[in-house]
């Protein structure tokens, strides 16, 4: 028996361990790290649903805000129909014919008189109505200032009431306008005015000498006869044709010929100096870039044959300021007008 001795085998410590180690590994790290981005997912996902549910509440409240204001539009509309069905019948009538209509009605059953304006010229005016009222009140107000569109009809101004129908009660009415939009903003550039292919030298420009002091305008020496074009598309509102007289004195204002063309913007296009019945538009005509409006001349003050271009809006007390400006080529480019500048249209 001494020689029968028992053998167990010596444990593989180290491969057991480094087992043992990489199965708690696998086991911890990566359910952490699929855990991890499962969370992330979910999150993600939750964060979508509510941007779109964001989104829906805010085209909801848009279509909340759409409907309240269509819903005022249409109660307006039927409240103005409704007045003019009551306003009653003319009670006077105050005209300029192609210029404006401004009309009083008279209601004998709730004792209203009421004002309503109609522009029949193609160019904005700005209207002030303002009453004196003794015992009677005034909706919207006493003093009413509208800007009335070109060719607007019928427009609703104010209704005068008296408080007490069994007391004495008077009103007067005054009314004041001017032509233009005050609140019109500048927007554009210009073409050439003048035909494709021509160039002209610019003999003065912003704030020049003589009729260009403090004043945004270009003047281009240009020979009798030549085609002058419009710089931009709009409405012609004013004109003078009949001019034969021109001299370099202002005295010669009053006998220069020239055409004023109303923008989509409000501002006007003023070109001046055409020779006497050379102008090919007439007030109300559309005109269109670059279109042939008449022939250059040298009526009114001036000092010799040229073209004298400007851009203008109204000030709101009764006249016209001048805007600076920039010529546009045909390529795009922009040039401001500078004295000694050829300008070149192409």
């Amino acid at each position: 028996m001494k020689n029968n001795k028992l053998y167990f085998p010596k444990p593989r410590s180290k491969s057991l361990i480094f087992t043992i180690l990489a199965l708690i590994l696998s086991f911890v790290h990566f359910p952490l790290f699929s855990f991890d981005n499962s969370w992330d997912a979910i999150t993600d996902t939750k964060r979508k649903g509510e941007k779109k549910e964001e989104v829906k509440e805010k085209v909801k409240d848009d279509e909340k805000v759409k409907e309240k204001e269509e819903e005022k539009e249409i109660e307006e509309e039927d409240a103005d129909e409704l007045r003019r069905k009551n306003r009653g019948q003319v009670a006077s009538k105050d005209r300029q014919k192609g210029l404006y209509t401004l009309t009083r009605y008279y209601n004998k059953k709730t004792l209203e008189h009421s004002y309503y304006f109609t522009n029949e010229g193609y160019d904005y005016l700005s209207f002030t109505l303002t009453l004196s009222l003794e015992q009677m009140k005034a909706d919207p107000s006493a003093k009413v200032h509208v800007i009335i569109p070109p060719l607007a009809k019928d427009i609703y101004l104010v209704t005068a009431k008296a408080i007490d129908p069994y007391k004495s009660h008077r009103f007067g009415a005054k009314a004041e306008m001017m032509a233009g939009n005050p609140n019109a903003v500048h927007n554009g550039t210009y073409a050439p005015p003048f035909e494709k292919g021509k160039e002209y030298y610019l003999s003065n420009a912003f704030m020049g000498n003589l009729s260009h002091k403090g004043k945004y305008a270009v003047d281009f020496n240009m020979p009798k006869g030549s085609m002058i074009c419009a710089a931009r598309e709009g409405v012609v509102v004013r004109m003078k044709n009949d001019g034969n007289k021109g001299g370099p004195s202002p005295k010669f204002n009053d006998d220069g010929n020239y055409v004023s063309i109303l923008h989509s913007d409000g501002t006007y296009g003023n070109y001046a100096h055409f020779r006497q019945w050379g102008i090919l538009v007439k007030v109300g005509d559309k005109i269109k870039e670059g279109q042939n409006i008449g022939y250059s001349g040298n009526t009114g003050y001036s000092t010799g044959p040229h073209l004298h271009f400007d851009v203008t809006k109204a000030n709101g007390k009764g006249g016209f300021t001048t805007l600076p400006f920039q010529f546009r080529k045909l390529d795009g480019s922009l040039l401001d007008p500078e004295v000694g500048l050829t300008l070149t249209n192409n």
